[in-house]
């Protein structure tokens, strides 16, 4: 086709009649090039004489034929873009542009890099975007449109690839089974992920799992996540991440550490004589397996009011203790209760394995230690120990008999080679004597939570009987 440019007087002829075009609409003012080409404000006109009437021009210029301005029409995917990853079984938008008047369109797909091709869809009304699922992979997969009445107007898309997602999980990598958070801190949550998960919802347990607390939903699947760290110390600490909406495809951290920033922890560890065996190092736990062991701290008529519970999930407890804190020998600063495990260690009633107290009450700083039991003689620490913010040193009551304070005689009984606080002193009052025989005999066969049951089984028996008479005059050395 000869093709001549306009001159001066063809171009302001074209200018002049194009805004009388209604139907006229530009969508896009950058064309190929052209034989020519005028600017009026903000259209750009590329032209050229003697262009066919029934289809656009070849050159991809816009056309004009005495007088009359024939629309281009051209077709630019948008999505997918080369690169791109779509996953089978997921609905995906494809995306194009067009200029000039395309009624209808039709969709192909490629698997092969364009060397083949299959119908999506055809002879559908142009909208500019298509809902699709795909259901077969493919590493060199593209997309075609073409003007469903003029296939030669048509655009296809780069290589993408088409993806089995593959079954979802999730796999929680940090807090790992050796981190210690702080309260008040911001620690970053890490997970890594299998499958199509576009959000998830994420969790936090402080005992373990039995019980969880909402940390975000619909959070963007990014792998990780910063975590604003709880004032809730624990060694059982959890995190859960999940799908959306979806709890069957989750993970779930390894237990973890969270250290208060807020209060001063006491860390000790004793024995009872009653329920030990020096042998294997451990106490029964037959109160609690009896279920006879109170939910709550049982020291109030002893004077202690405080509000301690036992967490629920908590278990191997021997029985509740007292613990009193002084600045002097003398001087009682705080007193709370613990509960006493099976090895000797002394846990919050929260789980943690250091009673913890506010430090607007107990500052950090070195105290005596003071252990309480309601038929055990009473024991202090030898020599002030340094408690501190968080996490402090244990103080093992355990190792020796002078480990416990003592003026006149032994503060604790050696059985074997470990120490522990003599049983027997029925009524608590810092002395074992007749007094306690008599109120064992008194309690004779009675089962439960009874202060005659030294060996802390459950009953008051025989057993218990002979302890309290061989420990008779065994005196507190507590001043």
């Amino acid at each position: 086709m000869q093709r001549r440019t306009v001159g001066i007087l063809g171009v302001l002829i074209g200018l002049w009649l194009l805004p009388l075009r209604a139907q006229y609409s530009l969508q896009r003012t950058v064309f190929p090039s052209a034989a020519g080409s005028a600017t009026n404000s903000s259209y750009t006109l590329l032209v050229t004489f003697g262009e066919p009437l029934s289809g656009s021009s070849t050159t991809g210029s816009q056309a004009v034929t005495a007088g009359f301005l024939l629309p281009h029409r051209e077709i630019e995917i948008v999505a997918p873009t080369t690169g791109t990853v779509w996953y089978t079984g997921v609905m995906h938008t494809i995306r194009w542009n067009w200029i000039g008047q395309i009624a209808r369109v039709t969709i192909e797909l490629s698997t092969d890099g364009g060397s083949s091709w299959s119908t999506i869809t055809s002879n559908i009304v142009n909208t500019g975007s298509y809902q699709w699922t795909p259901t077969q992979t493919a590493s060199q997969a593209r997309i075609r449109v073409s003007d469903t009445y003029a296939p030669a107007i048509r655009a296809e898309s780069g290589n993408f690839t088409l993806l089995n997602p593959g079954p979802a999980s999730i796999t929680v990598t940090y807090p790992s089974s050796s981190a210690v958070l702080f309260a008040g801190s911001v620690t970053t949550i890490t997970w890594s992920w299998t499958g199509l998960i576009s959000s998830v919802d994420l969790f936090f347990s402080s005992d373990g799992g039995q019980q969880w607390a909402t940390i975000a939903t619909a959070v963007t699947n990014t792998g990780n996540y910063p975590w604003h760290v709880p004032d809730d110390p624990t060694v059982v600490g959890k995190i859960r991440v999940q799908q959306h909406n979806n709890a069957s495809v989750q993970g779930t951290s390894a237990s973890f550490e969270i250290r208060s920033t807020s209060q001063t922890a006491i860390h000790v560890a004793m024995y009872l004589e009653g329920p030990l065996n020096a042998t294997t190092g451990s106490m029964q736990t037959l109160l609690e397996q009896s279920g006879y062991l109170p939910a709550t701290q049982p020291y109030s008529r002893w004077g202690y009011n405080g509000t301690e519970q036992r967490a629920s999930w908590l278990s191997g407890i021997v029985d509740w203790v007292l613990i009193e804190v002084r600045s002097t020998n003398q001087t009682v600063i705080a007193t709370t209760a613990g509960l006493l495990r099976s090895d000797g260690q002394i846990y919050d009633e929260s789980g943690y394995p250091q009673v913890l107290v506010p430090a607007t009450v107990l500052p950090a700083g070195n105290y005596y230690v003071v252990i309480r039991h309601r038929n055990h003689i009473a024991a202090m620490s030898s020599t002030a120990t340094a408690l501190s913010i968080g996490s402090s040193a244990l103080y093992d009551f355990r190792t020796a008999i002078h480990r416990a304070y003592q003026q006149f005689a032994a503060g604790q009984k050696s059985i074997g080679n470990v120490a522990a606080l003599v049983a027997g002193d029925a009524w608590s009052d810092g002395i074992i004597n007749a007094r306690d025989r008599v109120k064992s005999r008194q309690q004779l066969f009675q089962t439960g939570y009874q202060d005659s049951d030294v060996n802390l089984d459950g009953t008051v028996n025989a057993t218990d009987r002979t302890v309290i008479r061989n420990n008779t005059f065994w005196v507190t050395q507590v001043p």
